[in-house]
């Protein structure tokens, strides 16, 4: 009964759990850590991590002296050179935005990752331009932080949690748009709200026949909740290499320290779900944001 246990090695979690008795893991790794590594430009000295990749931490501190937020912001004039149309006249790029709030303990994360087709016969890569990092800043500052992000790429899709420390953001947003409609529709039109407990159409079942006379589309929707869907998006982009990150030492921990865990006896809730890991994953986060945006667009 244990062969295929030995077969996996004598350090798997299972193998030390089931066959040794040991307190083995009960948790499994989001990411496999050489397909993880196979996404990341480890070379430090190449133009992705020296020049292509801008990564800012502003800090409310900053701010004290009068300084403006904005001016921060320096985003590398080369992250638009992805732009244009391609021979068929199909945009050769899309931006896609992920941000995760945090006000005190907590930092914000935003992460802008760019969609773009290496060759028109190839599947398309989404590659990390920009990370920012905002500590202890207010609500108003970081939404000076979002519309600078949205003037500048123009993003498709911008995921925000809009439930959690993100609605006191999403209802400034909502109030701006309110009293100028006509300068902040076309920008704040990519802003998409999420929240990590809900469950979201997904895709629609192939199977139900669409009634002719009336079609209610949510009667066939299939749905999923949105943290587990938006980590399968983000796993399978690793595993098919079509993601690339830079040599950013805190975003790797994030995603190599990442679990899902079963709930454990006594603490599940009513439908058995699984936790996920808990603890510092804003940057992982912000990258789920991102997923559930880039994969919900057609829908």
């Amino acid at each position: 009964p244990y062969t295929t246990l030995f077969r996996a090695g004598r350090e798997d979690p299972d193998y030390r759990r089931n066959v040794l008795g040991e307190h083995g893991d009960a948790t499994a790794p989001m990411f496999v850590l050489r397909r993880l590594m196979a996404c990341v430009d480890t070379d430090e000295t190449s133009l992705y991590n020296t020049d292509d990749y801008f990564c800012v931490k502003i800090k409310d501190e900053f701010l004290q002296s009068g300084s403006s937020v904005e001016g921060f912001l320096d985003f590398p004039k080369s992250h638009l050179t992805y732009k244009g149309e391609t021979r068929t006249g199909k945009p050769k790029c899309q931006y896609w935005v992920g941000m995760d709030v945090g006000f005190t303990v907590d930092p914000s994360e935003i992460l802008v990752f760019v969609e773009y087709s290496p060759k028109e016969s190839e599947p398309s890569i989404l590659k990390l331009l920009t990370r920012i990092q905002m500590v202890r800043m207010g609500p108003s500052d970081q939404v000076k932080v979002m519309m600078a992000v949205l003037d500048f790429y123009k993003p498709k899709a911008l995921g925000i949690d809009a439930n959690g420390n993100g609605q006191p953001l999403y209802q400034l947003c909502q109030e701006m748009l309110e009293a100028n409609p006509a300068a902040l529709d076309d920008v704040l039109k990519a802003l998409k709200p999420y929240n990590f407990g809900e469950k979201i159409i997904v895709d629609f079942d192939p199977t139900i026949e669409p009634d002719p006379f009336y079609d209610d589309p949510t009667e066939r929707a299939i749905k999923r909740n949105t943290k587990e869907y938006s980590s399968d998006k983000l796993r399978t982009l690793v595993d098919q290499r079509r993601i690339e990150f830079p040599y950013d030492m805190d975003l790797l921990r994030q995603f190599q320290g990442a679990t899902m865990a079963p709930a454990p006896p006594g603490s599940q809730d009513q439908y058995g779900r699984r936790i996920f890991s808990k603890g510092n994953d804003h940057i992982l986060d912000a990258a789920r944001f991102a997923m559930l945006g880039w994969a919900q667009h057609g829908i």
